[in-house]
């Protein structure tokens, strides 16, 4: 999966690790877009605030960031939904569990007493549970509606590139060994038509067996 698939768009499934990453390329891009606001944000008289209408640039950066920032965070919580084997409209309603949640944080503080400590644990509840959700329970194993596994394409490709590597071009001939058997055969043939020295044998002879 490409990073542009990854992070921008709503098919297919992502892993645990991948939904984490794309939550901290969230934060970057918020606080890449606040760090550019600020460059272009006036002063105002004396180091006071801008005049009416100085900032309009500052705010369209924060808005691109925030809406970046949202759809990414929406396109990798669908395809969390996706390999936990949920629908991502799924999303809809954690979202709003969330944003209830945080409402209710907001609001725990003007009741008080205990009344107030049960409506700050449950705001914290609802506020968090989404995100452990999405961020804490393993997939489903093997293919689903959605896609294949996340944790087997990701081995697939480890294996995919270290049979690549382990295959070294053939010398002079330019074609690629696909196995070691045909690799170390193709070493000794090299050696033995004069192609290459002892030495330069043994020094290749010791990399591929990991010397």
């Amino acid at each position: 999966m490409t990073s542009a698939n990854w992070l921008f768009t709503f098919h297919g499934r992502i892993g645990r690790g991948r939904w984490w990453m794309a939550f901290l390329v969230q934060l970057i891009v918020v606080v890449v877009g606040g760090f550019f606001a600020g460059l272009v944000t006036p002063t105002g008289p004396g180091g006071g605030p801008p005049a009416d209408g100085a900032n309009i640039p500052a705010v369209m950066i924060m808005v691109a960031a925030f809406a970046v920032a949202t759809w990414i965070s929406l396109a990798t919580s669908v395809k969390r939904l996706h390999d936990l084997g949920v629908s991502g409209w799924w999303i809809v309603p954690l979202y709003l569990v969330s944003t209830a949640g945080s409402a209710i944080s907001n609001a725990a503080p003007q009741s008080g007493g205990l009344e107030g400590m049960v409506l700050t644990l449950l705001g914290l509840v609802l506020t968090f549970g989404p995100i452990i959700y999405l961020g804490a329970v393993p997939g489903q194993a093997g293919d689903n509606r959605f896609g294949p596994d996340p944790r087997v394409e990701g081995r697939s490709a480890d294996m995919s590139v270290s049979q690549d590597d382990a295959a070294p071009s053939a010398g002079g001939q330019g074609g690629r060994v696909e196995s070691f058997s045909d690799a170390f055969r193709e070493l000794h043939r090299q050696r033995d038509e004069g192609e290459i020295s002892q030495d330069e044998f043994d020094r290749k002879k010791k990399q591929m067996l990991g010397i």
